[in-house]
């Protein structure tokens, strides 16, 4: 880790489901069809069922190297926790989660509505908030073209937050983005974007290398 990087107060931020779980989706929808099933209930939402929410998450396991990657960046930077689209009831299923998993800070868990809410708190928690002055966030996170769409349309809404937004680096993790480009910047927003493919050493250690860089030559 580069002096330049820790002197530039970086603080990364991560979602929790495909970034550290990997095969997320399937498992919820397994667990969707088998609660639909047994309620007998032509309507179901797993996100108000806690039964199923808890089935779900027993399910999960945490990518290779994913625990190790967290470690590492909270080691190298600041860490600020996970933030992830997700219903307030959901928020101990996740704590227990990654508490059996052993990822660091479990406990710093940020519960957001949607994309946008996500990108809204990330901005008043850690670039608007005065208690963190000249402060970048860096968010891995496997949506990163709806979070690049929801913070423009934040700056559409309101232009003073370009500002706020040119201090966000986006991470997109697990290499679907069609919009994110290592190295590039989104024009509406000013948002740098980088990859992520996996935790693997390599992907990882070049994903540190990228942002140690970029900070090196003064963002």
């Amino acid at each position: 880790m580069t002096t330049e990087a820790r002197a530039r107060n970086i603080t990364i931020v991560s979602d929790i489901g495909q970034v550290l779980t990997g095969a997320g989706v399937d498992i919820f929808r397994e667990v969707y069809r088998e609660r639909k099933h047994e309620l007998g209930v032509l309507k179901y939402s797993i996100r108000d069922d806690q039964v199923g929410l808890e089935r779900a998450f027993s399910r999960l396991n945490p990518l290779p190297n994913a625990q190790e990657g967290v470690r590492k960046l909270r080691e190298g930077y600041q860490f600020g926790g996970y933030y992830t689209v997700r219903p307030e009831t959901a928020k101990q299923v996740g704590i227990n989660w990654l508490k059996e998993h052993n990822f660091p800070e479990p406990e710093n868990i940020h519960v957001c509505k949607d994309h946008k809410d996500k990108v809204r708190k990330i901005l008043d928690d850690f670039i608007l908030n005065p208690d963190y002055p000249d402060n970048y966030v860096a968010l891995i996170d496997d949506n990163a073209d709806s979070l690049l769409k929801a913070a423009g349309k934040l700056v559409e809404d309101n232009p003073q937050l370009r500002s706020a937004t040119e201090k966000l680096i986006l991470i997109g993790f697990g290499g679907k983005s069609k919009e994110v480009q290592s190295g590039g910047v989104h024009i509406a927003t000013g948002i740098r974007t980088f990859s992520l493919a996996s935790w693997e050493e390599q992907d990882f250690s070049a994903l540190q290398e990228n942002i140690d860089t970029l900070f090196a030559l003064g963002k």
